[in-house]
């Protein structure tokens, strides 16, 4: 199956065959190089499988499903939260969450099998609740860290651009500069709060719920929680999967 995640800022491709991905591709989403993607699926061995997109970008997607239908894929689900049962959920407004949220829960919940908090370190931070039931409860959303950075630059009159990488390798809890006072700001209030919406979920689900992370930043954020976490950088894409092929063997709508 050839299983596509187009986030935000990042769209990542990768062929699962034998029970393992086989071979990848990464893009940046905004300006998507469809020729690298031509290419790319070219090169695939005769391939002429099952493809499935989970996409928070209605664009992207469109512009991907084109490529693939010049590229000789047997059929293309894009996963839709309003017709797919992608998890079973207690959420309000099913239509207005990010499919990749609910792939990430599908995950987790294929892996823990029991109650699970699940974190998604991108463009936004997701920290999600899965109960032992393996029903996805909803859960919080935060800026990533580049949007934190980006948000306090753009939207004051004089806090400066500061590089997210001099911020998230920084160690002061105090800063002595304004510089300094941003990279404190984010290194440790961004994982301070997530810390906090953790514990709130843990209390929800009576106090036992695993914990896992994935996202760009999923192992920054990890070492910077300092609570006992499981690594997971391909969990949407292992949702997707989970997800198409239940779908595709009719045993989910």
């Amino acid at each position: 199956m050839l299983v596509i995640d187009i986030g935000n800022s990042s769209t990542r491709l990768a062929l699962y065959q034998k029970n393992k991905y086989v071979t990848r591709l990464a893009l940046r989403t905004a300006d998507l190089d469809l020729e690298s993607l031509y290419d790319w699926l070219g090169a695939l061995p005769q391939y002429s499988g099952n493809a499935a997109i989970a996409s928070v970008s209605g664009k992207a997607c469109e512009a991907v499903q084109g490529v693939l239908s010049t590229n000789h894929c047997h059929s293309v689900l894009v996963l839709d939260p309003t017709r797919h049962r992608i998890i079973p959920h207690d959420l309000l407004t099913p239509e207005t969450t990010g499919v990749d949220r609910l792939c990430a829960a599908r995950a987790a919940w294929e892996y823990e099998k029991q109650a699970t908090v699940v974190v998604d370190a991108g463009t936004a931070i997701t920290i999600d609740a899965v109960d032992n039931d393996g029903v996805f409860l909803g859960g919080a959303i935060l800026p990533g860290g580049e949007l934190w950075l980006r948000s306090l630059h753009t939207e004051t009159a004089q806090l400066p651009e500061v590089d997210l990488k001099a911020a998230i390798s920084s160690t002061p809890e105090q800063g002595r500069s304004t510089a300094e006072a941003l990279y404190a700001g984010l290194a440790v209030g961004l994982p301070g709060a997530v810390a906090s919406l953790v514990q709130a979920h843990r209390r929800r689900l009576d106090g036992k719920a695993e914990l896992v992370i994935t996202g760009g930043a999923g192992e920054w954020l990890r070492d910077s929680l300092k609570l006992p976490a499981k690594l997971c950088p391909d969990l949407v894409l292992d949702g997707i999967r989970f997800a198409a092929t239940s779908i595709m063997e009719g045993s989910d709508g």
